[in-house]
């Protein structure tokens, strides 16, 4: 018997024997399929296909990556990203704004205010070089630690309506 776990917003685990055979390729019941490819509209970014229509469209025609995919980006470098505000389950949030490259921007996005738990939002991550220690504190339900010197850091902002 093969189970499915969501361990994250973008990561499952199977658990069991069988896993991966003939049985186990339906979908869980809880993710129903399109009822046809002109109902649903394809996101851009893997992670955000539960996001409203217009938002993708958007987030789309802003090209827009995905947040995984923000650890790629050198310093100096900025990218817009179609994020779900999350407060539960999350990884951990270093600084205050900057935010440590590696803080969780799900998370890290709540915590500037930008977003709520559940809230789907277009932000431009901005990654620097600062030099400076990253306070902590706790803010709109996300405690983020603080941290010293860090390589690699991100600033967040929302991408306003055109």
């Amino acid at each position: 018997m093969c189970r499915m776990f969501l361990v994250s917003t973008v990561l499952a685990v199977s658990v069991g024997t069988g896993c991966g055979d003939e049985s186990d390729k339906q979908a869980p019941p809880s993710t129903p399929a399109p009822a046809s490819s002109s109902d649903h509209v394809k996101s851009p970014v893997p992670d955000a296909e539960q996001a409203p229509a217009e938002l993708q469209a958007r987030a789309e025609k802003l090209k827009a990556i995905p947040w995984s995919e923000l650890s790629k980006l050198e310093v100096g470098e900025e990218a817009i990203v179609l994020i779900q505000g999350q407060t539960k389950n999350v990884g951990a949030v270093y600084g205050t704004g900057p935010y440590t490259a590696d803080s969780f921007p799900p998370a890290a996005v709540v915590h500037a205010g930008l977003l709520k738990d559940g809230e789907w939002g277009l932000i431009r991550f901005k990654i620097i070089k600062y030099d400076g220690d990253h306070g902590g504190s706790e803010q709109n339900g996300i405690n983020a630690s603080k941290w010293g010197k860090y390589h690699r850091s991100y600033t967040v902002e929302i991408v306003a309506d055109e």
